[in-house]
């Protein structure tokens, strides 16, 4: 019969792609873990993790073990706990992945509420890099994925939270009111670049409408945008999501401008693993989160913002 704790092993082995770190997350020696890496290889007829360059890399038998031996161990997790989830009483921490954009719209609203109805429950915020998010889910890194990427690779599951649309912001008075396409095409513009690329969806619907715009800087994250756009002498526009462009008009020393012609929308959407689908916990956590994307938009939330922006001022 397999022994428990080889599972455990493995699984942190998995995850961590690093002996030593795996010792870490489990509170053991590297020297027992190692041997216990040994016994899972004869147990398993398999060498299961390949020594490469910073750790390990897991063989295709223990790719293919690894989803099986998370729900194992997550199914013997659950015989140890409650089976009425009461929020109220309850103490336990949840990983949720979300980008910095997700965090600013939804965490405040969802620490509020949580502070009030589950005091004993910790969320720890992971950061999800481009289309990592269902990947994440699969290995156990998170629990849920606030994610516009919206990837259901690897058993996920999705659920639409809100529909996002575009908006401009700029330094006060740097551009006329309302901005026509002609001055939006000749301004200096910032773009945030998650890809990494110097063209985006903007680009893409200005080259459909035949003109075409200078980018003059990138940045690698939406939030540094107010940032850089209130503090830099030279006129920049940047071209975000409406959310921070609301949130971000109210703290900074910025303007909105509406885009002049048409823009898509996209989703942002609510991501977890098909084995937490009817965790009653996973639930309850899943409906805070919506619960919370929708006071995110609550026009109600911005005279605090506002309240803020006169202090720094």
């Amino acid at each position: 019969m397999m022994d428990l704790n080889l599972l455990a092993v493995f699984d942190a082995i998995y995850v961590e792609r690093n002996v030593t770190r795996a010792a870490e997350r489990l509170g053991l020696s590297q020297p027992a873990t190692s041997a216990a890496l040994g016994r899972l290889r004869q147990s398993f007829d398999d060498e299961l993790f390949i020594r490469r360059s910073g750790g390990v890399e897991p063989t295709p038998r223990a790719e293919a073990l690894a989803a099986r031996i998370r729900g194992v161990l997550l199914d013997i997790r659950d015989l140890h706990e409650e089976r009425n989830f009461d929020p109220v009483v309850t103490e336990r921490t949840f990983a949720i992945g979300m980008s910095g954009y997700a965090a600013l719209t939804i965490l405040p609203a969802l620490s509020d509420s949580m502070a009030m109805t589950a005091p004993g429950i910790s969320l720890h915020v992971k950061p999800v890099a481009r289309g990592t998010a269902a990947t994440m889910l699969e290995r156990g890194d998170i629990v849920l994925a606030v994610d516009p990427e919206s990837d259901t690779r690897a058993g996920a599951r999705r659920s639409i939270l809100y529909q996002e649309t575009f908006a401009c912001i700029a330094r006060q008075g740097a551009f006329a009111l309302p901005l026509s396409i002609d001055d939006f095409c000749n301004a200096n513009h910032l773009l945030v670049a998650l890809g990494g690329g110097a063209t985006g969806i903007i680009d893409r619907k200005l080259s459909e409408l035949g003109k075409t715009r200078k980018v003059s800087r990138t940045v690698p994250e939406f939030l540094l945008a107010p940032w850089l756009i209130s503090l830099t002498e030279k006129p920049l526009l940047a071209t975000l999501p409406g959310r921070l462009v609301e949130m971000a008009a109210n703290v900074f020393p910025v303007e909105r401008h509406r885009l002049p012609f048409k823009t898509p929308t996209f989703a942002v959407a609510l991501l977890w693993h098909e084995r937490d689908h009817r965790d009653e916990a996973h639930c309850w956590l899943r409906e805070m989160v919506r619960q919370a994307a929708k006071r995110g938009s609550d026009s109600k939330s911005i005279p605090k913002a506002q309240a803020r922006s006169r202090q720094l001022d």
